[in-house]
Protein backbone atom coordinates (compact mmCIF):
# COMPACT_ATOMS: atom_id res chain seq x y z
CA UNK A 1 0.00 0.00 0.00
CA UNK A 2 1.67 3.44 -1.06
CA UNK A 3 1.58 6.61 0.94
CA UNK A 4 -0.02 9.57 -1.01
CA UNK A 5 2.54 12.69 -1.05
CA UNK A 6 0.44 14.46 1.60
CA UNK A 7 0.85 12.13 4.12
CA UNK A 8 4.79 12.65 3.89
CA UNK A 9 3.99 15.92 4.81
CA UNK A 10 3.21 14.86 8.20
CA UNK A 11 6.89 15.15 9.67
CA UNK A 12 7.61 17.56 11.49
CA UNK A 13 11.30 19.41 10.88
CA UNK A 14 11.71 19.08 14.35
CA UNK A 15 12.26 15.34 14.83
CA UNK A 16 13.58 15.60 18.10
CA UNK A 17 9.83 16.52 19.46
CA UNK A 18 9.56 12.77 20.03
CA UNK A 19 12.20 10.64 21.27
CA UNK A 20 12.28 7.36 18.74
CA UNK A 21 15.19 5.06 17.93
CA UNK A 22 17.69 5.51 15.63
CA UNK A 23 16.01 3.57 12.68
CA UNK A 24 12.84 5.87 13.01
CA UNK A 25 11.86 9.17 11.44
CA UNK A 26 9.60 10.86 14.54
CA UNK A 27 7.50 13.74 14.52
CA UNK A 28 4.11 14.76 17.38
CA UNK A 29 2.28 13.03 14.69
CA UNK A 30 4.38 10.23 12.84
CA UNK A 31 6.66 7.45 13.41
CA UNK A 32 8.30 5.75 10.46
CA UNK A 33 10.56 3.14 10.77
CA UNK A 34 10.93 1.43 7.22
CA UNK A 35 13.49 -1.12 6.63
CA UNK A 36 14.99 -0.65 10.30
CA UNK A 37 15.18 -4.40 11.04
CA UNK A 38 13.38 -3.73 13.69
CA UNK A 39 12.74 -6.94 16.07
CA UNK A 40 9.51 -4.99 18.03
CA UNK A 41 7.50 -2.45 17.56
CA UNK A 42 8.52 0.98 19.12
CA UNK A 43 7.74 0.91 22.99
CA UNK A 44 5.42 4.19 22.92
CA UNK A 45 3.88 6.63 20.28
CA UNK A 46 3.56 10.16 20.59
CA UNK A 47 -0.05 11.44 21.89
CA UNK A 48 -1.53 12.69 18.89
CA UNK A 49 0.03 10.63 16.17
CA UNK A 50 -1.69 10.29 13.34
CA UNK A 51 0.65 7.93 10.91
CA UNK A 52 2.24 4.61 11.96
CA UNK A 53 4.53 3.23 8.91
CA UNK A 54 6.65 0.10 10.19
CA UNK A 55 6.43 -1.91 6.60
CA UNK A 56 10.02 -3.99 5.99
CA UNK A 57 11.37 -4.99 9.32
CA UNK A 58 11.19 -8.61 11.50
CA UNK A 59 8.48 -7.44 13.92
CA UNK A 60 6.81 -10.91 15.38
CA UNK A 61 4.11 -9.70 17.92
CA UNK A 62 2.35 -5.97 17.83
CA UNK A 63 0.27 -4.58 20.75
CA UNK A 64 -2.37 -2.47 19.99
CA UNK A 65 -3.39 -1.39 23.38
CA UNK A 66 -0.19 1.19 23.65
CA UNK A 67 -1.21 2.74 21.06
CA UNK A 68 -2.91 5.95 21.36
CA UNK A 69 -5.96 5.73 19.47
CA UNK A 70 -7.53 9.36 19.25
CA UNK A 71 -6.02 10.18 16.36
CA UNK A 72 -4.49 7.75 14.60
CA UNK A 73 -5.54 7.28 10.73
CA UNK A 74 -2.85 5.52 8.82
CA UNK A 75 -0.95 2.35 9.92
CA UNK A 76 1.10 0.39 7.77
CA UNK A 77 2.72 -2.83 9.21
CA UNK A 78 2.99 -4.78 6.01
CA UNK A 79 6.33 -6.98 5.57
CA UNK A 80 6.88 -7.95 8.50
CA UNK A 81 6.27 -11.62 10.94
CA UNK A 82 4.15 -10.49 12.86
CA UNK A 83 2.15 -14.28 13.63
CA UNK A 84 -0.42 -12.18 16.52
CA UNK A 85 -1.94 -8.81 17.27
CA UNK A 86 -3.14 -8.21 21.34
CA UNK A 87 -6.56 -8.21 21.21
CA UNK A 88 -8.13 -4.98 21.44
CA UNK A 89 -10.24 -5.83 24.60
CA UNK A 90 -12.35 -2.21 24.18
CA UNK A 91 -9.74 -0.13 22.73
CA UNK A 92 -10.85 1.57 19.66
CA UNK A 93 -9.35 3.39 16.76
CA UNK A 94 -12.45 5.94 16.03
CA UNK A 95 -10.23 7.91 13.02
CA UNK A 96 -8.22 5.37 11.71
CA UNK A 97 -8.94 5.00 7.74
CA UNK A 98 -6.39 2.71 6.17
CA UNK A 99 -4.48 -0.47 8.17
CA UNK A 100 -2.24 -2.69 6.06
CA UNK A 101 -1.23 -5.88 7.75
CA UNK A 102 -0.19 -7.57 4.23
CA UNK A 103 3.17 -10.04 3.70
CA UNK A 104 2.74 -11.32 7.27
CA UNK A 105 2.01 -14.64 9.74
CA UNK A 106 -1.53 -13.72 10.62
CA UNK A 107 -3.62 -16.80 11.59
CA UNK A 108 -6.39 -14.95 13.27
CA UNK A 109 -7.64 -11.96 14.20
CA UNK A 110 -9.21 -10.45 17.62
CA UNK A 111 -12.70 -11.26 17.78
CA UNK A 112 -14.56 -7.35 17.04
CA UNK A 113 -11.33 -5.76 16.28
CA UNK A 114 -12.16 -4.25 13.05
CA UNK A 115 -15.75 -3.49 14.27
CA UNK A 116 -13.92 -1.00 16.68
CA UNK A 117 -12.56 0.83 13.47
CA UNK A 118 -15.48 2.77 12.86
CA UNK A 119 -14.00 5.06 9.97
CA UNK A 120 -11.78 2.10 8.34
CA UNK A 121 -12.23 2.62 4.35
CA UNK A 122 -8.99 0.11 3.19
CA UNK A 123 -7.70 -3.15 4.72
CA UNK A 124 -5.02 -5.47 3.45
CA UNK A 125 -4.91 -8.86 4.81
CA UNK A 126 -3.68 -10.51 2.00
CA UNK A 127 -0.68 -12.59 1.87
CA UNK A 128 -0.91 -14.18 5.30
CA UNK A 129 -1.72 -17.49 7.12
CA UNK A 130 -5.74 -17.07 7.73
CA UNK A 131 -7.29 -20.02 7.78
CA UNK A 132 -10.82 -18.30 8.74
CA UNK A 133 -12.73 -15.45 8.47
CA UNK A 134 -15.23 -16.34 11.49
CA UNK A 135 -13.77 -13.76 13.64
CA UNK A 136 -13.57 -11.01 11.16
CA UNK A 137 -16.54 -8.08 11.03
CA UNK A 138 -16.17 -6.19 8.08
CA UNK A 139 -16.96 -2.74 9.31
CA UNK A 140 -19.57 -0.91 7.15
CA UNK A 141 -17.50 2.12 6.73
CA UNK A 142 -14.83 -0.16 4.50
CA UNK A 143 -14.64 0.29 1.05
CA UNK A 144 -11.56 -2.17 0.14
CA UNK A 145 -10.54 -5.71 1.61
CA UNK A 146 -7.99 -7.77 0.08
CA UNK A 147 -7.35 -11.12 1.79
CA UNK A 148 -5.69 -12.56 -1.03
CA UNK A 149 -2.80 -15.81 -0.78
CA UNK A 150 -4.14 -16.70 2.52
CA UNK A 151 -5.57 -20.38 3.35
CA UNK A 152 -9.38 -19.38 3.76
CA UNK A 153 -11.29 -22.63 3.69
CA UNK A 154 -14.76 -20.69 3.47
CA UNK A 155 -16.89 -17.39 3.32
CA UNK A 156 -19.08 -17.53 6.22
CA UNK A 157 -22.46 -16.91 5.31
CA UNK A 158 -23.21 -14.97 8.54
CA UNK A 159 -21.06 -12.20 10.40
CA UNK A 160 -18.27 -11.54 7.86
CA UNK A 161 -20.32 -9.30 5.63
CA UNK A 162 -23.18 -8.86 7.98
CA UNK A 163 -22.95 -4.67 7.65
CA UNK A 164 -20.55 -4.32 4.73
CA UNK A 165 -22.81 -2.17 2.86
CA UNK A 166 -20.06 0.51 1.16
CA UNK A 167 -17.60 -2.67 -0.06
CA UNK A 168 -16.60 -1.87 -3.04
CA UNK A 169 -14.09 -4.54 -3.68
CA UNK A 170 -13.01 -7.56 -2.30
CA UNK A 171 -10.62 -10.14 -3.01
CA UNK A 172 -10.54 -13.58 -1.86
CA UNK A 173 -8.31 -14.97 -4.85
CA UNK A 174 -4.97 -17.64 -4.23
CA UNK A 175 -7.33 -19.21 -1.23
CA UNK A 176 -8.13 -22.96 -0.66
CA UNK A 177 -12.28 -21.66 -0.58
CA UNK A 178 -14.35 -25.01 -1.89
CA UNK A 179 -18.00 -23.57 -1.57
CA UNK A 180 -19.97 -20.55 -2.63
CA UNK A 181 -23.54 -20.63 -0.14
CA UNK A 182 -26.58 -19.33 -1.24
CA UNK A 183 -26.58 -15.70 -0.50
CA UNK A 184 -23.41 -15.67 0.75
CA UNK A 185 -22.54 -11.81 -0.38
CA UNK A 186 -26.57 -10.72 -0.09
CA UNK A 187 -25.11 -8.22 2.12
CA UNK A 188 -22.71 -6.88 0.15
CA UNK A 189 -24.98 -4.99 -2.14
CA UNK A 190 -22.55 -2.52 -3.44
CA UNK A 191 -19.49 -4.47 -4.03
CA UNK A 192 -18.63 -3.50 -7.08
CA UNK A 193 -15.27 -5.81 -7.52
CA UNK A 194 -15.31 -9.73 -6.63
CA UNK A 195 -12.00 -11.52 -7.11
CA UNK A 196 -12.63 -15.17 -6.32
CA UNK A 197 -9.78 -16.46 -8.44
CA UNK A 198 -7.27 -19.36 -7.74
CA UNK A 199 -9.47 -21.13 -5.27
CA UNK A 200 -10.39 -24.78 -5.35
CA UNK A 201 -14.11 -24.20 -5.92
CA UNK A 202 -15.96 -26.67 -7.25
CA UNK A 203 -19.85 -26.35 -5.72
CA UNK A 204 -21.34 -22.56 -6.36
CA UNK A 205 -24.79 -22.84 -4.67
CA UNK A 206 -27.81 -21.67 -6.59
CA UNK A 207 -28.52 -17.75 -5.85
CA UNK A 208 -24.65 -17.53 -4.61
CA UNK A 209 -24.73 -14.44 -6.47
CA UNK A 210 -27.74 -13.11 -6.67
CA UNK A 211 -26.96 -9.93 -3.75
CA UNK A 212 -24.67 -8.66 -6.51
CA UNK A 213 -26.95 -6.24 -8.32
CA UNK A 214 -24.11 -3.60 -8.27
CA UNK A 215 -21.09 -6.08 -9.40
CA UNK A 216 -19.49 -5.01 -12.43
CA UNK A 217 -16.70 -7.89 -12.05
CA UNK A 218 -16.65 -11.07 -10.96
CA UNK A 219 -13.42 -13.30 -11.50
CA UNK A 220 -13.92 -16.95 -11.04
CA UNK A 221 -10.78 -18.35 -12.97
CA UNK A 222 -8.16 -21.34 -12.10
CA UNK A 223 -11.06 -22.68 -9.98
CA UNK A 224 -12.40 -26.41 -10.44
CA UNK A 225 -16.41 -25.45 -11.81
CA UNK A 226 -17.93 -28.02 -13.92
CA UNK A 227 -21.05 -26.87 -14.04
CA UNK A 228 -23.35 -23.68 -12.88
CA UNK A 229 -27.04 -23.88 -11.81
CA UNK A 230 -29.65 -22.14 -13.52
CA UNK A 231 -30.12 -19.03 -10.84
CA UNK A 232 -26.26 -18.88 -9.51
CA UNK A 233 -25.66 -15.89 -11.39
CA UNK A 234 -29.20 -14.59 -11.52
CA UNK A 235 -29.28 -10.76 -10.96
CA UNK A 236 -25.78 -10.21 -10.96
CA UNK A 237 -25.12 -6.46 -12.28
CA UNK A 238 -28.43 -5.92 -13.07
CA UNK A 239 -28.14 -2.15 -11.29
CA UNK A 240 -24.77 -1.39 -12.75
CA UNK A 241 -26.11 1.68 -14.67
CA UNK A 242 -25.51 0.79 -18.43
CA UNK A 243 -23.02 3.25 -20.78
CA UNK A 244 -22.28 2.53 -24.44
CA UNK A 245 -19.54 -0.14 -24.58
CA UNK A 246 -19.71 -1.06 -20.99
CA UNK A 247 -19.98 -4.22 -20.33
CA UNK A 248 -20.05 -6.46 -16.63
CA UNK A 249 -17.22 -9.38 -16.82
CA UNK A 250 -17.67 -12.96 -15.35
CA UNK A 251 -14.47 -14.46 -15.81
CA UNK A 252 -14.75 -18.40 -16.39
CA UNK A 253 -11.51 -19.30 -17.82
CA UNK A 254 -9.68 -22.23 -16.88
CA UNK A 255 -12.28 -24.38 -14.95
CA UNK A 256 -13.75 -27.72 -15.94
CA UNK A 257 -16.98 -26.81 -17.79
CA UNK A 258 -17.75 -29.23 -20.63
CA UNK A 259 -21.04 -27.11 -21.97
CA UNK A 260 -22.90 -24.13 -20.93
CA UNK A 261 -26.93 -24.64 -20.47
CA UNK A 262 -29.08 -21.70 -21.71
CA UNK A 263 -31.07 -21.86 -17.90
CA UNK A 264 -28.31 -20.14 -16.53
CA UNK A 265 -27.19 -17.76 -19.97
CA UNK A 266 -30.71 -16.44 -20.28
CA UNK A 267 -30.61 -14.82 -17.30
CA UNK A 268 -28.51 -11.78 -19.11
CA UNK A 269 -31.03 -11.30 -21.74
CA UNK A 270 -33.05 -12.36 -24.38
CA UNK A 271 -32.09 -14.85 -27.03
CA UNK A 272 -30.71 -13.50 -30.55
CA UNK A 273 -34.09 -14.87 -32.15
CA UNK A 274 -36.12 -13.35 -29.34
CA UNK A 275 -35.01 -9.35 -29.65
CA UNK A 276 -36.70 -6.87 -30.65
CA UNK A 277 -35.44 -5.11 -34.14
CA UNK A 278 -32.68 -7.19 -34.68
CA UNK A 279 -31.25 -4.93 -31.49
CA UNK A 280 -29.53 -7.24 -29.16
CA UNK A 281 -28.07 -5.40 -25.82
CA UNK A 282 -25.40 -7.17 -24.42
CA UNK A 283 -24.54 -6.14 -21.10
CA UNK A 284 -22.78 -8.70 -19.67
CA UNK A 285 -19.76 -11.08 -21.12
CA UNK A 286 -18.38 -14.12 -19.74
CA UNK A 287 -14.96 -15.52 -20.78
CA UNK A 288 -14.84 -19.17 -21.38
CA UNK A 289 -11.33 -19.69 -22.41
CA UNK A 290 -9.53 -23.18 -21.22
CA UNK A 291 -12.25 -24.99 -20.24
CA UNK A 292 -12.79 -28.91 -21.64
CA UNK A 293 -16.14 -28.02 -23.93
CA UNK A 294 -17.25 -30.45 -25.88
CA UNK A 295 -19.37 -28.89 -28.99
CA UNK A 296 -22.35 -30.89 -29.83
CA UNK A 297 -25.33 -30.02 -30.88
CA UNK A 298 -26.38 -28.68 -27.24
CA UNK A 299 -23.67 -26.21 -27.03
CA UNK A 300 -23.82 -25.12 -30.75
CA UNK A 301 -27.34 -24.03 -30.06
CA UNK A 302 -26.96 -22.10 -27.08
CA UNK A 303 -24.32 -20.30 -28.96
CA UNK A 304 -26.18 -19.10 -31.28
CA UNK A 305 -28.90 -18.08 -29.59
CA UNK A 306 -26.80 -16.55 -26.76
CA UNK A 307 -23.02 -16.14 -28.45
CA UNK A 308 -23.12 -12.48 -27.64
CA UNK A 309 -22.52 -12.70 -23.71
CA UNK A 310 -19.21 -15.09 -24.64
CA UNK A 311 -16.89 -12.67 -25.09
CA UNK A 312 -14.11 -15.05 -26.67
CA UNK A 313 -15.66 -16.94 -28.56
CA UNK A 314 -12.40 -17.01 -30.73
CA UNK A 315 -10.57 -18.52 -28.06
CA UNK A 316 -12.15 -21.26 -26.06
CA UNK A 317 -11.77 -24.40 -27.66
CA UNK A 318 -13.36 -27.45 -28.52
CA UNK A 319 -11.78 -30.61 -26.65
CA UNK A 320 -13.90 -33.36 -29.00
CA UNK A 321 -11.19 -35.82 -30.10
CA UNK A 322 -13.09 -36.29 -33.37
CA UNK A 323 -11.37 -33.25 -35.41
CA UNK A 324 -8.91 -33.05 -37.42
CA UNK A 325 -7.06 -30.25 -36.27
CA UNK A 326 -8.47 -27.68 -32.98
CA UNK A 327 -11.46 -26.30 -33.76
CA UNK A 328 -13.07 -23.02 -31.75
CA UNK A 329 -16.55 -22.46 -30.37
CA UNK A 330 -17.12 -19.48 -32.57
CA UNK A 331 -16.26 -22.36 -35.99
CA UNK A 332 -17.64 -25.44 -34.51
CA UNK A 333 -20.54 -26.02 -36.80
CA UNK A 334 -21.99 -29.40 -37.35
CA UNK A 335 -24.97 -29.64 -39.94
CA UNK A 336 -26.28 -32.63 -38.76
CA UNK A 337 -27.77 -30.44 -35.48
CA UNK A 338 -32.01 -30.11 -35.97
CA UNK A 339 -31.69 -26.67 -34.53
CA UNK A 340 -33.25 -23.73 -36.21
CA UNK A 341 -30.86 -21.34 -38.71
CA UNK A 342 -29.70 -18.61 -36.16
CA UNK A 343 -27.14 -15.87 -37.55
CA UNK A 344 -24.37 -15.66 -34.93
CA UNK A 345 -23.98 -11.91 -33.45
CA UNK A 346 -20.75 -11.67 -32.17
CA UNK A 347 -20.65 -8.02 -30.53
Amino acid sequence: MKLSGALFGLVAENAAAFNCTESCTCSEDLVQCISGELTEAPESFPDQIQLIDIRNNMIEYFALKKLPSLDLKYMYLSNNSIEQIEDLNRHSFPELEELDLSNNKLKWLPMGMLRRMSMLQRLDLSFNSLVSLSTIRIPSSLSFASFQANRIESIPKRGFLDVAHNLAILDLSLNKIETVRTGAFNNAHNLQKLDLSSNIIDNLQNHAFSGLSNCRELSLRDNLINDIMPNVLKNFGSDVPQIPGGRNIIDLRNNELFTILDDWISVFGPSTDECNDSFCPKTTEILLQSNPLFCDCGLQEVRDRYGRFIGDLEYAKCVNNNFDEPVTLAKFQDDSCCAPELTLLIN
